[in-house]
């Protein structure tokens, strides 16, 4: 990546939504490894985990339209502001339940049912946040820092993810 594609941040609203994307794309990338080990501490079998995975899918294909016209209606910032405060308070409930060990299955299935929901609305909302915080002359530069940040944390947040399993447990990967 060349430095110039660096300036873009030198724009503090994109500056700050680079930052948020980040942090949001490094937890995301981190989910399904650690949400998979999850399950499989909670009920050992490959079908709890087609569950809970199923229903997320299920969720998240269910509810895309509608958030895509809440996307479009409503301010792109505020969708994905409360979409990814709803998203961090799932996970952390998630969390709590496994690292106490209170888990179920079925609150695992409830829980990732709504977090696909929620992803419904925040994957239309993101689509178009990028002109609105950045000038148009450094759009160019923002979308491949953004790119750039995405890549290099689908492969790094899996094997953060796996190294937490194995350091401290699934809960806390989460």
């Amino acid at each position: 990546m060349k430095v110039e594609a660096l300036g873009a941040l030198g724009d503090r609203r994109f500056a700050w939504y680079f930052t948020a994307r980040t942090v949001s794309t490094a937890g995301s990338a981190m989910v399904p490894v650690a949400l998979a080990f999850a399950v499989l501490h909670v009920d050992e079998s490959a079908g709890a985990l087609a569950q809970v995975l199923g229903v997320r899918t299920l969720a998240l294909v269910v509810f895309l339209l509608v958030g895509g016209v809440v996307a479009d209606r409503f301010s792109r910032i505020v969708v994905l502001q409360v979409s990814h405060v709803l998203t961090c308070l799932t996970q952390a409930i998630a969390a709590a339940l496994i690292i106490s060990g209170h888990a179920t299955l079925t609150q695992l299935t409830v829980i990732e049912g709504v977090n696909g929901a929620v992803s419904a609305f925040t994957m239309p909302a993101m689509m178009g946040v990028v002109p609105l915080v950045v000038d148009r002359s450094r759009l160019q530069q923002a979308n491949a820092l953004l790119s750039f940040s995405r890549s290099g944390l689908s492969i790094i947040g899996p094997a953060v993810a796996g190294l937490l399993v194995v350091g401290v447990g699934p809960g806390w990967a989460l």
